[in-house]
């Protein structure tokens, strides 16, 4: 059987609402101070042994990051750190943003569009997210390695809708396919693993779909495959490796 945790949309939503937050907190931090990349990677936040963090930071004559640190449920950069159960996102935006006005960065710094509503941190909610989220970025890895020739980006994790995602461009033009994991939206409401071509959508509906896939035309056009099928079936490894090799397989012809 499965060890992945079940990831209950409804009771998850308030702290993935919260992580959100923090996520969107850095990555406007990150857009302020490193140069535009090509495809947007300068959006992107990455997955690391103890959590999220921003890409390589120039602060100083330093190369610093800022890290959503899953061990501790801190925001740290450098040797401070916010608790996220004392404190909201927008405070510890500010927080980090005096820190490095502080250490003389002189960037504009604007506060992100933070989402409204119900967002509470619970530690054992984020736990079973974050056990997730590592999971996925290995599967991201061994798919990410089996990709031969043409441009393959970064696996990052993108604030503004909160998903960890895989690009490949075989032919290192417009042609490209992407993979990803979002804990769900409105368009979803269920955390799901999605994948979508361009610009060619509907060459996926001709692919044989795994077990609890789905064609998804509400929202968005691409593959979906529920996060359940993974989380309760008795092989989530070979489920999601046989849902990426069919996804990258369509675009290679």
């Amino acid at each position: 059987m499965s060890n992945l945790p079940e990831l209950q949309y409804k009771n998850l939503l308030p702290t993935r609402n919260y992580l959100q937050n923090i996520c969107l907190a850095l990555g406007a931090i990150q857009r302020s101070l490193i140069p535009q990349e090509k495809h947007d990677w300068h959006y992107g936040l990455e997955v690391g042994m103890r959590g999220i963090l921003t890409q390589e930071l120039p602060i100083q004559d330093e190369k610093l990051r800022i890290s959503l640190d899953f061990v501790t449920w801190k925001v740290r950069i450098g040797s401070t750190n916010w608790s996220l159960e004392e404190y909201a996102a927008p405070e510890i935006f500010n927080n980090l943003r005096a820190r490095l006005q502080h250490q003389g960065v002189n960037a504009n710094i604007e506060q992100p569009e933070f989402l409204e509503g119900s967002t509470r941190f619970s530690k054992s909610e984020a736990e079973k997210f974050a056990k997730v989220l590592w999971w996925m970025d290995k599967r991201f890895a061994v798919a990410k390695a089996k990709l031969v020739g043409g441009l393959t980006a970064p696996t990052l994790l993108y604030a503004h809708h909160f998903d960890l995602a895989l690009v490949w461009f075989p032919n290192n033009d417009q042609k490209q396919v992407a993979i990803g994991f979002s804990t769900g939206d409105e368009m979803v409401p269920e955390p799901y693993i999605y994948g979508a071509t361009y610009p060619n959508a509907e060459i996926l509906q001709t692919v044989q779909l795994v077990e609890g896939a789905r064609f998804q035309t509400v929202g968005f056009t691409g593959l979906v495959l529920p996060f359940d099928a993974l989380q309760s079936g008795s092989n989530p490894q070979a489920l999601f490796d046989s849902f990426a090799g069919t996804l990258f397989n369509s675009v290679k012809n």
